[in-house]
């Protein structure tokens, strides 16, 4: 029998396209790939034999279905995409994404940097070196020389209707959460994976982001009204309930909700983008694009370093 990968896709804007070249890589190595919705690919492995899972990170609430795809004569791999960002508090967050309980049945984990690697390897030192392999992560691959062009048509279609651009890219899931402010109490406190010092840290966490919420809100506001010329696109978190915004922004007719499809297409046909401590301000240095990190109140404690870092950082809009 061939060989088979399964890759569940959990968030379907920021994974689809990046596990779908992977998946195209597997393939020209004959490797069969089974992608799909996360709750499907789970229900199929535990029928499937000798088939592998390749998933973006490691929970104890999927203890079963890992142990099946062990029983099934699979294997277990990851590749990361909890631990790309950087804090302060990183030491707690490495120990509870990587659960102790949940590392025997991991035969590989693929790692986007050495310093993720080490930093792993510190806090778990269970984990064999071996195991801990440095690899990038596809999602960067599209600022490559072969794919400069894969969202050429997306990008087109927006300046089409939109023209000039300046991008918001906001990431206050913590602060503005889907499921609701005491449903994401409940959810952290109930998690099997979280200790008390990250529970700690991510409930002072969306504290913070929910008072800068409104600060960010009055700026993007503040920019619609200033540069008139402009559709100021406002792309909330996956994770973000982005129903809170309408309020806000229905009396502003150059600002505009959107967050369809993946966000390199919209970073590719911005003239700016302005994005609070997100990954997404990483992506648009790697694009050849301008970005303004916009942390106000930064706390060291609480904000990634990288994503500012790399960019132009301020912090107050005078």
């Amino acid at each position: 029998m061939s060989k088979i990968i399964a890759i569940p896709i959990e968030t379907l804007v920021r994974e689809l396209d990046s596990k779908l070249l992977l998946s195209a890589f597997l393939l020209k190595h004959n490797i069969d790939v089974l992608i799909g919705p996360r709750g499907s690919i789970f229900v199929e492995l535990k029928y499937l034999k000798n088939a592998s899972l390749l998933y973006k990170s490691i929970s104890v609430d999927q203890k079963n279905i890992m142990k099946s795809v062990v029983d099934n004569g699979g294997r277990n791999f990851i590749l990361d995409e909890e631990a790309n960002n950087f804090s302060k508090n990183q030491d707690n967050i490495i120990k509870s994404i990587f659960p102790k309980e949940m590392l025997g049945f991991i035969d590989l984990f693929f790692l986007s940097g050495s310093k993720i690697r080490d930093l792993v390897k510190k806090n778990r030192p269970e984990i064999p070196l071996p195991k801990l392999v440095v690899s990038g992560n596809p999602r960067f691959d599209f600022f490559k020389k072969p794919y400069v062009n894969f969202y050429k048509e997306d990008k087109d279609k927006i300046i089409s209707k939109y023209k000039k651009t300046i991008l918001f890219n906001l990431n206050f899931s913590m602060g503005n959460p889907y499921r609701g402010w005491d449903n994401q109490i409940k959810y952290l406190t109930n998690h099997p994976d979280f200790n008390k010092s990250f529970i700690d840290d991510i409930k002072k966490k969306m504290t913070w982001q929910k008072n800068n919420m409104r600060i960010y809100i009055d700026s993007i506001i503040k920019v619609a009204k200033k540069f008139k010329e402009y559709s100021i696109i406002v792309r909330p978190h996956p994770s973000e309930n982005d129903k809170y915004y309408e309020s806000f922004f229905s009396d502003h007719g150059n600002i505009f909700i959107n967050n369809s499809g993946n966000v390199l297409p919209w970073i590719l046909a911005s003239t700016i983008s302005i994005h609070y401590d997100c990954t997404t301000g990483i992506e648009t240095i790697l694009s050849g694009k301008s970005s303004i990190s916009f942390t106000c109140n930064k706390d060291e404690s609480l904000v990634n370093w990288l994503s500012p870092f790399v960019c132009d950082e301020v912090s107050t809009t005078s």
